[in-house]
């Protein structure tokens, strides 16, 4: 019991020369600082600048406002980030890269998805329209699956063999693609939207057992895509903010 009260008379000691602030209710931008038995009315300072913005031309306008920006730096990867003063660094203005919705389905494609004829034409109708995939679509409407009593032993685009009683065929594979582009932007905000157009090459496999096809994303396409959307946006902030430090990573 005695060190507790030892402890609460030495709290109260430190507070009472020590300095505490104190709001005020109707005064919001004011704040009452006591220091020991001194009290004073003082001014509260600004929060700190976290601003969020969605446009290329907006973080322009933000370097170029000389007012907000003493001495300003750019990153850009998951997002673009503006330090508005390299030597404080907590100032701070961020873009973040909206991913669009026809790249991310890209992205669920990175290890393949089996699909139905109507599914296939269903997933590049509507999941990549405007991207253009128009011939594929026709293409693969024609798949018919079939099974003769021929046999072979082979294993081709549409055509493999499963036993020496029965062979698995698709009508017309020769008018399907091994593999095909995607035309489509990898992020959308604006004034990155167009910057960032890339093509991604997808493979079409005819699982003629099963009787449905597989489309999957080539190795490495969504690295190179990104990559190449990243270098575009440096580029362009590199040429409208030709006196500013501009790198890829974060800060």
């Amino acid at each position: 019991m005695l060190a507790e009260f030892l402890q609460q008379l030495e709290g109260l000691a430190r507070r009472a020369n020590g300095a505490e602030a104190f709001k005020i209710q109707d005064l919001p931008e004011k704040v009452m600082v006591r220091k020991g038995t001194e009290y004073s009315i003082e001014d509260v300072p600004p929060a700190r600048r976290d601003h969020e913005v969605h446009g290329l031309s907006d973080i322009v306008a933000a370097v170029q406002d000389e007012a907000m920006a003493a001495d300003p730096e750019v990153y850009h990867g998951r997002s673009v980030k503006l330090l508005l003063d390299r030597g404080d660094r907590r100032d701070v203005v961020t873009m973040p890269l909206e991913v669009t919705s026809r790249f991310k389905r890209l992205l669920a494609l990175v290890d393949g998805e089996s699909l139905s004829v109507r599914d296939a034409v269903k997933l590049l109708r509507f999941d990549l329209h405007g991207t253009g995939v128009d011939q594929v679509i026709s293409a693969i409407r024609r798949v018919d699956f079939s099974r003769t009593g021929a046999g072979a032993q082979s294993a081709a685009h549409g055509s493999e063999s499963l036993g020496r009683s029965i062979e698995a065929k698709v009508q017309d594979a020769d008018k399907i693609p091994e593999e095909f582009r995607v035309q489509t932007s990898v992020y959308s905000n604006p004034g990155v939207k167009d910057l960032s157009r890339v093509d991604v090459r997808c493979g079409v496999y005819l699982d003629v057992e099963r009787e449905c096809i597989e489309i999957r994303v080539l190795a490495d396409e969504l690295e190179n895509a990104v990559n190449a959307a990243q270098l575009a946006i440096g580029n362009a902030l590199r040429e409208l903010l030709p006196e500013v430090p501009v790198f890829h990573g974060a800060p």
